[in-house]
């Protein structure tokens, strides 16, 4: 009897509630779950975690085809495979839009308290939802239009990664001319000036 009162109870508490509170609340805990799901993500996702908006994208200069998609966390990149960098920029591109709505739905909540914590007129109290309303608005598309334009950018034009510099050639490796002694055309020291690719190599070479 006592469940059945119970439930009896929690029926009609649900009923007492109308259709614009459900919708925020629905909207509210959806928006904590997404959050909750990106606080997971940025913690395990890939080796070392990270997001897409604090990585990059980098083609491999000796292999322009090869495309490498890192995700960053605190300044350190990690590697992923392409599906898991765009996942990670989908969802990244989802938090600010996902947390407005929260938010919205947290004033349509609160309203009536905040109208009527506004004195002296209605009017007023109206405005400052309006207001605060906006501004969360904007920021939120602003956000979300930096994270879409940082995305594309990341898989349109990626930067090339750069050729690393050729191994340094050591000293006792270069063969030494001796004082006064002419360089010929067909001597080693000749090739190697000749096959150099640096003037400073040339002129350390040359002393």
């Amino acid at each position: 009897m006592y469940a059945h009162w119970t439930g009896s109870r929690r029926r009609g508490m649900y009923d007492l509630m109308d259709r614009r509170t459900r919708i925020c609340l629905w909207v509210i805990a959806l928006g904590l779950a997404n959050f909750a799901a990106y606080i997971v993500g940025y913690t395990y996702l890939g080796a070392g975690g990270g997001d897409a908006m604090n990585g990059k994208v980098i083609r491999d200069a000796a292999n322009p085809a090869a495309w490498h998609y890192y995700l960053g966390r605190m300044g350190n990149l990690y590697e992923v495979r392409r599906p898991v960098w765009i996942y990670s920029a989908v969802h990244s591109s989802s938090i600010f839009p996902t947390m407005a709505a929260v938010m919205l739905s947290m004033l349509t909540l609160a309203k009536d308290r905040i109208i009527s914590a506004v004195q002296p007129t209605v009017s007023r109290g109206r405005m400052v939802l309006t207001l605060l309303a906006g501004l969360i608005t904007l920021m939120a598309v602003a956000m979300t239009a930096y994270f879409i334009g940082h995305t594309v950018r990341c898989l349109v034009h990626p930067p090339l990664r750069p050729l690393p510099p050729p191994p340094a050639l050591e000293a006792s490796a270069v063969p030494q001319a001796s004082p006064g002694e002419a360089i010929g055309s067909d001597s080693v020291l000749f090739k190697v000036l000749q096959s150099s690719k640096s003037l400073d190599d040339c002129n350390a070479y040359l002393i």
